[in-house]
């Protein structure tokens, strides 16, 4: 993953690309978190391993887990 600064004003202008880091990363398989400072990305595993094309979403989880987990 490289970034780049740029300037906008008075011209656009790009600056050196640097490397952020770099591993065994799908290379579209990440988005950025809202905060502009956290990625979110599917990492591959060891060389050889299987790729998986599935992706398990579990959406409103605390209530999931409050039905599942009796409260104290």
């Amino acid at each position: 993953m490289m970034a780049v600064a740029v300037q906008l004003e008075p011209s656009f202008r790009a600056g050196r690309p640097e490397l952020l880091f770099e591993g065994p990363y799908n290379g579209n398989g990440y988005d950025v978190a809202r905060d502009g400072k956290r990625f979110l990305m599917v990492k591959n595993d060891a060389p050889g391993a299987p790729q998986t094309d599935k992706l398990n979403i579990v959406v409103n989880w605390i209530e999931e887990l409050r039905a599942r987990v009796p409260a104290k």
